[in-house]
C-alpha cells in the first residue's frame, strides 16, 4: 500500500503445492488500484488532471529449489489493465476511458528465510521478459513477502 501524490493498493494473494522437496507449483490473483494525482497539465486553463487505473488478473508460477533456501522462480501472469485520464494534447481536454491485456513472463531468483516452523519469508527478485510501455512493472522486479507451510 502507497498513498499520497501517487496511491496503490495491492492485493496479491497467492496458493502452491510442493510437488516435491525442490519443486512448487501454484497460481494466484491479482488487484491493483492505482491513482496519480496531477499527472497531467492543461496549459491553456492552468487545470491539473488524475490518472487512474485497475489492474487484475491471475497467474501460474513455479519455483525450484537449487539449494535448501534459494530457489529459481518462473512465472507467467495475463492482466486486463482498465485506465483512466485526461489527454490535453488537444485544444479540449479530453476524458480518455480505455483498456488493454498485457501478459508477463517473469523470471528470476529468491530467498527464504525460515522465521517459525513452517513459516517463511521471501525475497524475490525478477525481470519481465516482455516488458512493454503497457507493463506494469519497471524491472527488476522486488517482491517480497511470507509463506506458511501445511
Amino acid at each position: 500500500m502507497q498513498f499520497g501524490n501517487v496511491t496503490l493498493l495491492d492485493l496479491s494473494p497467492t496458493i502452491g503445492y510442493r510437488v516435491s522437496d525442490q519443486l512448487t507449483l501454484g497460481t494466484g490473483i491479482s488487484y491493483k488500484y492505482n491513482t496519480v494525482k496531477d499527472y497531467t497539465f492543461d496549459q491553456n486553463s492552468g487545470n491539473w488532471y488524475n490518472y487512474n487505473s485497475n489492474v487484475y488478473g491471475g497467474s501460474l508460477w513455479g519455483r525450484y529449489y537449487i539449494l535448501k533456501n534459494i530457489f529459481a522462480h518462473a512465472e507467467i501472469e495475463q492482466l486486463r489493465i482498465n485506465y483512466n485520464y485526461t489527454s490535453v494534447s488537444t485544444s479540449v481536454p479530453t476524458n480518455v476511458k480505455d483498456g488493454i491485456d498485457v501478459t508477463s513472463t517473469l523470471v528470476g531468483g529468491g530467498y527464504r528465510q525460515p522465521i517459525g516452523n513452517r513459516i517463511f519469508f521471501n525475497i524475490l527478485v525478477l525481470f519481465n521478459l516482455n516488458q512493454s510501455d503497457f507493463s506494469p512493472y519497471n524491472n527488476p522486479i522486488i517482491r517480497a513477502g511470507i509463506s506458511v507451510g501445511m
